[in-house]
C-alpha cells in the first residue's frame, strides 16, 4: 500500500507516516515500477496503527521506541504513570472549563493584581479556577444551568405573563398550583439557594433595568435617566454588592455591571426580556455614570 492509500484509508496523515519512518518503526521497500513510490506491508500498517493508538495514550515517540527495543520494559507502569498523567490533565481542564463558563455567564474576567509581582501566574490561576469557576460551589453551576436552558428556549415557548410578574405570581401560590414546570425549576432555584431576600433583591433589581428601557428615548446623559442609574447604583452597593461596600465605586460600578447586558450568558438572557436596543441603552446609561460621578 502506498502513502495516499493509508492517508485516505486509515486516516493518517503523510507527515506522520513520515515520522514514523524516521523513528525506524516502519520500512518500506521501493515500488518495483516506480521508484518514486514506496510499498507499506501489511506489517507496517499494523505498526502504524498500533504507534498511532499509543500516541493518543500519551506516549511520545522516543517513549514507545524505548517500549519496542527494550525488553525489559515495564508496560504496567508506563500506562499507570499516563493514566496518573492524564488525571491531572483532566482536573486542570475541567477547573479551566470552569472558570471559562464563569467568565461566560458573568462577563467578567479575574481581576489583575493590583501589584505585578506580587503573586505568581500559575498562583493566580490557580485561586481564580478555586474562587470563580462555576464548578465551585452548587450555587454557581445550577445558575450557569439554569441560564443555558433559558436562553436557549425560544420566547414563544415562555409564558407571554413578564417573568417578573410571573415570580411574584407563582411564588404566592401553593406548589399544587405551579402547573409550568420550566418556571417551577427557575423559581425552586431562587427561592431554596438564593433564599426569599435574594429574590425581592432581583424584582427589585429588574424592575430599575424596566424603568431605564422606558427611558431610551431620551440620551443615556439625561437627568431623569442618570436619576434611575444612581438609585440603581446605590441598592446594589447596599443588597447585592455589599462586599465590596468601602471600596464600589461608580467607576468600579460601571467597569463591571455592564455585563449584565453585553457579552454574557446573563445579557442573552436580559437581551429576551428587555430587547438588545435597551440593553445597549442601559450599558451607555451606566458607563455615563461611571465617567460622570465623583
Amino acid at each position: 500500500m502506498q502513502k495516499k492509500w493509508i492517508e485516505t484509508n486509515m486516516g493518517i496523515t503523510r507527515k506522520t507516516i513520515d515520522q514514523y519512518e524516521e523513528h525506524g518503526f516502519i520500512h518500506p521497500t521501493k515500488n518495483p515500477n516506480n521508484g518514486k513510490y514506496r510499498e507499506f506491508s501489511e506489517d507496517d500498517l499494523k505498526q502504524i496503527w498500533h504507534i498511532k493508538f499509543f500516541v493518543q495514550l500519551g506516549f511520545s515517540l522516543e517513549e514507545i521506541k524505548n517500549m519496542l527495543s527494550n525488553p525489559n520494559f515495564d508496560f504496567y507502569k508506563a500506562i499507570e504513570e499516563k493514566i496518573e498523567k492524564m488525571e491531572s490533565e483532566k482536573n486542570r481542564l475541567e477547573q479551566l472549563i470552569g472558570l471559562a463558563k464563569f467568565i461566560k455567564m458573568t462577563g467578567l474576567f479575574p481581576s489583575v493584581p493590583s501589584e505585578m509581582g506580587s503573586i505568581k501566574f500559575e498562583d493566580f490561576l490557580k485561586y481564580s479556577c478555586e474562587s470563580l469557576s462555576v464548578d465551585a460551589d452548587s450555587q454557581s453551576a445550577i445558575m450557569y444551568e439554569m441560564l443555558q436552558y433559558a436562553i436557549s428556549k425560544p420566547d414563544a415557548e415562555w409564558d407571554n405573563e413578564d417573568i417578573q410578574q410571573l415570580f411574584e405570581n407563582i411564588l404566592a401560590k401553593p406548589e399544587s398550583e405551579w402547573n409550568d414546570e420550566d418556571m417551577l425549576s427557575i423559581v425552586e432555584f431562587f427561592k431554596n439557594i438564593l433564599g426569599e431576600s435574594n429574590i425581592e433583591s432581583m424584582f427589585m433589581l429588574r424592575s430599575y433595568w424596566k424603568e431605564l428601557a422606558s427611558l431610551s428615548q431620551h440620551e443615556a446623559s439625561h437627568p431623569e435617566v442618570q436619576a434611575v442609574v444612581k438609585k440603581m447604583y446605590d441598592f446594589e452597593k447596599k443588597f447585592l454588592f455589599y462586599e465590596h461596600s468601602g471600596t464600589m465605586t461608580p467607576q468600579w460600578y460601571a467597569q463591571h455591571v455592564p455585563s449584565y447586558f453585553t457579552g454574557s450568558d446573563i445579557a442573552t438572557f436580559n437581551e429576551k426580556k428587555l430587547g438588545k436596543a435597551n440593553c445597549e441603552f442601559i450599558v451607555k446609561a451606566i458607563e455615563y455614570f461611571g465617567d460622570h460621578s465623583e
